[in-house]
């Protein structure tokens, strides 16, 4: 399957510090560098990257380690509602952008008892720049919806609905209530300003691991395109240096053990 990755920012590339082809990147890591005008794109042609790059990506997760998360969150068995449950998938609110700290969800595009696969979209998360598809790398079914379409300002990471692997399994959550990490009541979320105020932190970057000053910038970094993602592979770039992005543009084909998904900026 391929799935849509929406970054919020406009820009243009000024330094692409991971090959295409690359493999066992860790989420986080810095592979590209943006910046905001395009006569400074210029100025990042020898830069390096810092610790964050992924230069030497040897040093990476493994496509083994990244599995063993997966299985760690899938072999979950309780939860906060005071019972013990059947194993089960925590999605959690994605991380669709380097900056972005917390989201809404516009809508679910599924509902309790349905079944998804790796590529299905199952909710729209809206953030103040865009709307995007959050398309799942997994199949099971949906066993609970913890928080409703229209909520604001879920952190990211929080638990926003349960998924099984066995379609029996989904009626054992029908009274699941969510533990801590749960957006039931999300009104402790970050606020639309905190988000803001995180991206413009990363914007007004100004110095790098190459050695010298540079202008303000934003690295793009290798996202958490599913809950249980610790690495992932660039198969390709589709930009270069110099290009102008946009919201909603694909900037790379980022690859799974599970799927491949386009990262769109």
């Amino acid at each position: 399957a391929t799935m849509d990755w929406e970054s919020q920012d406009d820009g243009y590339v000024a330094k692409i510090l991971v090959a295409g082809g690359t493999k066992d990147i860790p989420v986080g890591t810095t592979v590209a560098i943006m910046v905001e005008d395009k006569d400074d794109a210029g100025a990042f042609a020898d830069y390096k990257g810092g610790e964050d790059s992924a230069s030497d990506p040897s040093g990476g997760a493994t496509a083994a380690e990244d599995s063993q998360g997966g299985e760690e969150k899938e072999a979950a068995s309780s939860g906060g509602g005071g019972g013990s449950y059947p194993p089960y998938t925590p999605l959690e609110m994605p991380a669709l952008s380097p900056t972005m700290s917390a989201g809404n969800i516009a809508k679910w595009n599924v509902k309790v008892g349905d079944e998804i696969t790796a590529g299905d979209s199952i909710a729209e998360i809206e953030t103040d720049k865009a709307t995007m598809d959050w398309e799942s790398q997994d199949d099971g079914y949906v066993a609970k919806i913890l928080v409703a379409g229209g909520t604001k300002d879920i952190p990211v990471g929080t638990t926003v609905a349960i998924m099984v692997e066995d379609k029996d399994d989904a009626g054992a959550f029908a009274d699941y209530k969510g533990g801590e990490d749960s957006a039931s009541d999300p009104s402790g979320g970050a606020t639309a300003a905190e988000d803001s105020q995180g991206g413009e932190e990363k914007e007004a970057a100004s110095s790098g691991g190459g050695g010298g000053s540079y202008p303000p910038y934003t690295p793009l970094e290798m996202p958490a395109l599913s809950p249980t993602m610790s690495a992932g592979n660039i198969a390709k770039w589709n930009v270069k240096v110099g290009d102008e992005i946009t919201a909603g543009d694909s900037i790379a084909e980022i690859e799974t053990d599970k799927a491949t998904m386009d990262w769109e900026s």
